[in-house]
């Protein structure tokens, strides 16, 4: 069996049972509450950079299916677990979860106490900490310290990665349609077959899979762009609505994203134009940053799928799925906007929306593949005020 050894930048050490492939990583160590769902949030891009703990008890034990991933490859620098199911069984799995994070290069650590490890989060904040993952028969020093291990790091290039949209987004625009019941790559010579279709650009800013199939089975063609691009390439493609994905890292970060949006929004808020914007998550926060809301991080972020929300406008309540570390100062939401949801744990911003214009966003998940449907109706929503 492979060793593997967990630490913290406070000092704590945990050894335990190395799986996935040997590597020796560095993140941010964060953790996330849901019972089910772990192939949706290993590889969610949200959580690139760090480094996952999952606080249920048992992980792994439906093994690991290409249909259940949000992007095609594992995001989080390493997983942590307490109890690892080596006999996975579904009768659409695959692998189990050990031999997915060995094909991407990705370890993890087994077999200790998560809910110690949890609480420790909950009182100091998310914290760096370095996972190594040593070879079977290695044996890893127990006593190394957090400077010495993080000596040992060969990932050094996302230590303080300031731009992760650029780093986990596409480079070069695709397009999706939804086709006999399937989200379908096409590409823009097959446009043309499509011209009774409307068409919704979505900024990739780490997009989550389920968002693109969420808008293209509403009956459009999901032009997917990334980050980078201009709002001129943008208009070319005569889209009618754009959503702003989720995605990681912090997002008073990004300048190029900032001047993207704020010609989309000047756009948008021109009373002689007609472009309904959805937020999602990142974009939610990216959105209020742009028109001049506070955004702060938070001490240790919701992630999770048990998140309730309330609706302010008509004061119903929803679980919604979460992952995210920054989120918005409801004081702060200037003249002409309002707060669309509130988060009834924190009472944390979960939502805007322009008073007259067709533009809002949400903290939360409301494709949410694992996780609660409840908002699903949001899409809807978008589509409607495109049409």
């Amino acid at each position: 069996m492979k060793q593997a050894l967990l630490i913290l930048e406070n000092g704590k050490v945990y050894r335990g049972v190395g799986f996935g492939a040997s590597v020796i990583s560095y993140g941010e160590l964060v953790f996330n509450t849901s019972m089910t769902g772990y192939t949706e949030s290993i590889t969610d891009p949200s959580y690139a950079g760090q480094i996952l703990t999952f606080s249920f008890p048992l992980i792994g034990n439906y093994g690991v299916s290409s249909k259940w991933g949000e992007s095609d490859k594992v995001h989080p620098v390493g997983i942590v677990v307490s109890e690892l199911c080596n006999s996975p069984f579904h009768r659409e799995q695959e692998s189990s979860l050990s031999e997915f994070l060995e094909k991407f290069s990705k370890g993890g650590i087994a077999g200790i106490d998560t809910r110690e490890l949890v609480k420790i989060i909950r009182h100091a904040g998310t914290m760096p900490a370095v996972l190594m993952v040593g070879q079977e028969g290695e044996k890893l020093n127990a006593a190394i310290t957090f400077e010495a291990a993080l000596a040992k790091v060969t990932n050094k290039d996302e230590i303080g990665f300031l731009d992760w949209p650029s780093k986990v987004a596409r480079t070069k625009t695709e397009f999706f349609v939804w086709q006999k019941n399937t989200l379908t790559k096409i590409t823009e010579t097959e446009l043309v077959n499509f011209s009774n279709y409307k068409k919704v650009a979505i900024i990739d800013c780490g997009v989550k899979q389920n968002i693109l199939r969420e808008v293209a089975k509403r009956g459009f063609v999901t032009v997917v762009v990334p980050p980078n691009i201009t709002f001129a390439e943008i208009q070319k493609y005569n889209v009618s609505g754009v959503v702003v994905s989720n995605g990681p890292g912090d997002p008073r970060d990004y300048p190029y994203i900032h001047n993207l949006l704020k010609q989309i929004l000047e756009y948008s808020l021109n009373e002689k134009n007609h472009l309904p914007i959805f937020g999602i998550c990142l974009g939610h926060q990216l959105i209020s940053y742009i028109i001049g809301a506070e955004v702060f991080k938070m001490k240790f972020g919701n992630r999770g799928v048990n998140q309730p929300v309330q609706n302010i406008l008509n004061q119903k309540a929803f679980l919604t799925s979460q992952n995210h570390s920054y989120a918005v100062r409801p004081e702060t939401i200037p003249e002409g906007w309002e707060s669309l949801f509130v988060n009834l744990n924190d009472s944390s911003v979960e939502g805007l929306r322009h008073k007259n214009k067709p533009i809002f966003s949400v903290q939360f998940h409301p494709e949410a593949c694992g996780g609660p449907k409840d908002t699903n109706w949001l899409f809807d929503d978008f589509v409607r005020s495109i049409l």
